[in-house]
């Protein structure tokens, strides 16, 4: 009946926050459930295009600072490799 009200896995962060705003989540509480809901779980399936291409543009997502960007390739790699 509301799933249309669910955030989407590879929904961006202003809708999931406006979401959770509409629940009574602030960012914190709601920066926290995702955190704490998603670690150690997120697939590479929702990170890699955002690394490579983004919405079909073949660049990273423009959001993702450059450094974190990079942080986010490096650790990628690693997985890649073990």
């Amino acid at each position: 009946m509301y799933s249309f009200e669910i955030p989407r896995p590879n929904g961006n962060i202003s809708e999931t926050l406006r979401l959770f705003s509409l629940r009574g989540s602030d960012e914190r509480e709601t920066v926290a459930l995702l955190g704490a809901h998603n670690i150690g779980r997120i697939g590479c399936q929702f990170i890699r295009p955002r690394l490579s291409n983004f919405t079909g543009t073949g660049l990273p997502d423009p959001t993702i600072p450059p450094d974190f960007l990079e942080e986010l390739r490096r650790k990628r790699k690693r997985a890649a490799v073990s």
